[in-house]
């Protein structure tokens, strides 16, 4: 079996566990959310659409998301990725005399008039002046051709990997219609650049401006808990109200029907917030429910 049918039958695998745990790709979605056809390929072994090291990071999210040991998938899929057939090349035997035997035996033959298994020997000091000519002419065509032969290769430019959050981030918003800003257009606030699609009655954008860990309720349902990362927006529905709990609160911008919601965020800092049509409350944070 080949790496192509190996990946294959290992997506195949993920799916049928999933499966069999009565988990949506679309429940999937509402927890890392990762785009669906990033999820979608996954399943079908279809593991070239990024490289791997991010695609070990997607696998991560994906194997946890469906109460799997994500280590233990990211090690199977690291050795399926790691075979590597050693094909053995024959070098092929011939009758012809290579490159440097024809060389010498010229050499022998200009040098000396005759080579030696014709001639029956030779006579030593016995150089005509033509010879000598044709000697440092092919020891001028051995310099050129060991310099073609041997010439180093150029160094290879070394491409630098974008960050695996950045990458799905920015093939998310490729897909998405409508939501780039015209060039030469006048630079506006985050939340007034692109009209976020709404949701619901209340749209809620939660912006990463540094590395936090959020949890968030839609009319009192998870919605889920996450890592967000810098530059990374995730964006929720609900009818009446929101809570949010930031872990890092200074790290996170938030917009609500496209306004940005002013509060006391600080680096670090954990705060609980309620969230509806009339702005924010600050909740106290519960040690044992961690919210509300």
């Amino acid at each position: 079996m080949n790496q192509k049918e190996q990946l294959k039958e290992f997506g195949e695998k993920l799916k049928k566990l999933r499966e069999a745990n009565d988990i949506s790709l679309a429940h999937i979605f509402e927890i890392t959310r990762n785009d669906l056809k990033y999820l979608q390929a996954i399943e079908e072994g279809n593991f070239d659409i990024m490289p791997d090291v991010y695609m070990k990071a997607l696998l991560k999210e994906y194997a946890e998301a469906i109460g799997l040991n994500s280590g233990e998938i990211v090690a199977e899929f690291s050795a399926i990725k790691e075979e590597k057939t050693e094909e053995k090349q024959e070098i092929p035997q011939t009758n012809e005399t290579t490159a440097e035997e024809s060389t010498t035996k010229v050499f022998e033959e200009t040098s000396f008039g005759l080579n030696p298994e014709t001639d029956g020997g030779i006579k030593s000091g016995m150089f005509s002046g033509n010879n000598k000519i044709i000697i440092v002419l092919l020891g001028l065509a051995v310099v050129v051709l060991a310099y073609f032969v041997f010439k180093p290769e150029p160094p290879k430019e070394i491409v630098k990997e974008t960050p695996y959050k950045e990458i799905i981030k920015s093939r998310t918003e490729e897909s998405s219609a409508g939501n780039q800003v015209p060039q030469g257009s006048k630079s506006k606030p985050a939340a007034a650049e692109v009209k976020t699609k709404k949701l619901g009655a209340l749209t809620l954008v939660i912006e990463g401006t540094d590395t936090s860990w959020v949890r968030i309720t839609a009319d009192g349902k998870l919605q889920g808990e996450f890592l967000i990362y810098p530059g990374v927006k995730k964006s929720f529905g609900a009818g009446k109200y929101f809570t949010v709990l930031a872990g890092n609160s200074g790290g996170v911008n938030l917009y609500l029907n496209d306004s940005t919601l002013t509060f006391s965020g600080r680096k670090g800092r954990v705060r609980n917030l309620y969230i509806d049509k009339n702005g924010v409350k600050y909740l106290k944070i519960s040690k044992k429910k961690k919210n509300e």
